[in-house]
C-alpha cells in the first residue's frame, strides 16, 4: 500500500562520493582524519529538506516499507546507486519520515534506479508498506494505513 510519494528536484548528490576528509582535533589534543560532507552535498541537503517537509506523510515510519527510489540524473556519467540510497535515507530519518533506515524499517528497495533526465534532474521516493494489516498493531500506524488507503480509494477511476 502507498504511504507516501516524494520529489525532490534538483541533481541528486551522492554522500560517499562528496565527501572530504580533514583533520580533526580531539579533546586530548590528537589529530584524526574525520570524514566531512562537502559542500556540493550540504547544498543538496539544504535544498531537500523543505521539500521533503512539504511532502512528508503525517507519522514518523516505524515499521517495514519498501523505499523505491528513482533518481534523475543530468547526465550519463557513472553513480553508484547504493551510495545514492544512503544520502535520502538519512535525510529520511533526520526528518522523521522513517525512525530508522535499517532493515528492519527499510527491507527493500524495489523499483529503484537511476535514469538520465537532463531538463528535469530529480528524486522521485516512492514508500509503500511491506506489512500485512494483520501485523500493524500501533494505534497511530493504523490510523495512517487506514487514511493511506481512502486516499487510494478516491484516486481509483471508476471503469465504464
Amino acid at each position: 500500500m502507498l504511504l507516501a510519494n516524494l520529489t525532490i528536484l534538483g541533481v541528486p548528490r551522492v554522500k560517499k562520493n562528496n565527501q572530504a576528509v580533514v583533520l580533526a582535533r580531539s579533546k586530548t589534543g590528537k589529530y584524526y582524519p574525520k570524514k566531512v560532507d562537502t559542500k556540493a552535498y550540504k547544498q543538496w541537503h539544504k535544498d531537500a529538506i523543505p521539500q521533503i517537509n512539504l511532502q512528508k506523510p503525517s507519522i514518523e515510519i516505524d515499521f517495514p516499507v519498501n523505499l523505491a527510489c528513482r533518481f534523475y540524473m543530468d547526465t550519463t556519467g557513472k553513480v553508484d546507486l547504493s551510495a545514492l540510497y544512503e544520502g535520502i535515507q538519512d535525510v529520511l530519518v533526520e526528518l522523521n519520515v522513517l525512525t530508522d533506515d535499517n532493515y528492519t524499517i527499510v527491507a527493500s528497495h524495489d523499483g529503484s534506479g537511476v535514469y538520465v533526465d537532463r531538463e528535469n534532474p530529480r528524486m522521485e521516493i516512492e514508500i509503500t508498506s511491506k506489512l500485512d494489516d494483520a501485523r500493524i498493531t500501533q494505534p497511530e500506524t493504523i490510523k495512517f494505513i487506514e487514511k493511506a488507503k481512502r486516499e487510494k480509494d478516491n484516486k481509483e477511476e471508476i471503469p465504464f
